[in-house]
């Protein structure tokens, strides 16, 4: 496992920091972590360095859902909009 995810509760939101990697095998835990949150879920992704194909899918599953992006890196956000877009042509 090359990501770590630390929880963050507030008054009405749930703030999950993911450092590292995001790859398959961590996508479980995050998603788990996704369900036990109390109130909105923010994604606090300032120290996620890349993720593969699907921590990408799954980021997008969790923004679907109603999660929250903050922390974006310029590499990250051209990873998720255009992973976003091959999937859409």
């Amino acid at each position: 496992m090359v990501v770590r995810i630390t929880k963050k509760n507030h008054a009405e939101r749930t703030v999950l920091q993911v450092d590292g990697l995001l790859q398959a095998p961590d996508v479980e835990a995050l998603s788990q972590e996704c369900r036990a949150a109390s109130g909105s879920v923010t994604l606090e992704l300032s120290n996620l360095q890349s993720a593969d194909a699907r921590g990408v899918d799954a980021i997008h599953e969790l923004v679907s859902q109603g999660a929250k992006l903050q922390g974006l890196s310029p590499y990250l956000e051209l990873l998720l909009s255009t992973s976003r877009e091959s999937t859409a042509g």
